[in-house]
């Protein structure tokens, strides 16, 4: 009895591995859908290492940016909602200064709104199970993405007889987002009226200074956590080190 209940155990989680394998490849082989129509080069090394794993693959990325937008309100995500306007994207501190010299060039005569916003890098992924939604998350935080967490169920891959042998009523995967904490929203212009001299070198020095520097963190802890991943033991490792410190 005992060995054929090991043997179903097996053929579960061989039948759960071969559905997720099955499920990765099919979205891999989707076309990239995003505006940019391709995986951005700065986090796209981190995206192969996630995705030459069994057990984890990406769903969405962005390495981090800086962005000029125009309007009062971010437009709703909505499928006929109005668009942003954003005349200038970068991805990298080497154009920040291209960025300034947009935003200089600006002319807010017509009462617009003009903003400068960072955002930092932001993973999806879906996790085969708990274990490995568990480790990518410590594995990320521990680089310093500190906002990364497991998202929600994933799609599920066992049921019945054969998830209970995994010990679960259901086996599903799991979605799990990783992203960073390096941010910034300011106004340049408000209502057609600049708010902060981008024409005056000091300010615009320590403004090039500050996105700048955000790029750099966030480049860092990208590099660590790629790190980390393209080890699978010091990602074991993380999760044993949370689970004592959690008293787990």
């Amino acid at each position: 009895t005992a060995v054929a209940t090991r043997s179903l155990d097996v053929q579960a989680l061989a039948t759960r591995s071969r559905t997720f394998t099955n499920l990765k490849d099919s979205f891999l082989r989707k076309p990239d859908k995003s505006s940019a129509g391709q995986i951005d080069p700065a986090i796209a090394p981190l995206c192969d290492a996630l995705n030459r794993r069994d057990d984890m693959f990406t769903t969405s990325s962005c390495s981090g940016r800086a962005l000029l937008w125009i309007g009062h309100d971010i437009p709703a995500k909505r499928r006929h909602s109005k668009p942003m306007l954003r005349p200038f994207i970068c991805h990298s501190a080497s154009t920040v200064s291209s960025m300034l010299d947009v935003a200089q060039s600006f002319n807010v005569s017509d009462g617009s709104t003009v903003w400068l916003r960072f955002e930092p890098m932001i993973l999806h992924m879906c996790c085969r199970d708990w274990h490995s939604a568990q480790s990518l998350v410590t594995a990320a935080r521990t680089a310093g993405l500190k906002r990364s967490a497991v998202a929600s169920a994933g799609p599920v891959l066992l049921r019945g007889a054969s998830a209970a042998a995994t010990g679960e009523i259901v086996a599903r995967a799991w979605r799990v987002a990783v992203e960073g904490v390096e941010r910034l929203e300011m106004p340049l212009a408000v209502d057609g009226r600049s708010v902060f001299p981008l024409h005056d070198e000091q300010s615009r020095t320590w403004l090039h200074g500050v996105v700048a520097g955000k790029f750099e963190r966030n480049e860092a802890k990208v590099q660590r956590f790629l790190q980390a991943v393209s080890d699978p033991e010091s990602a074991s490792d993380a999760v044993r080190v949370d689970s004592v410190h959690s008293g787990k």
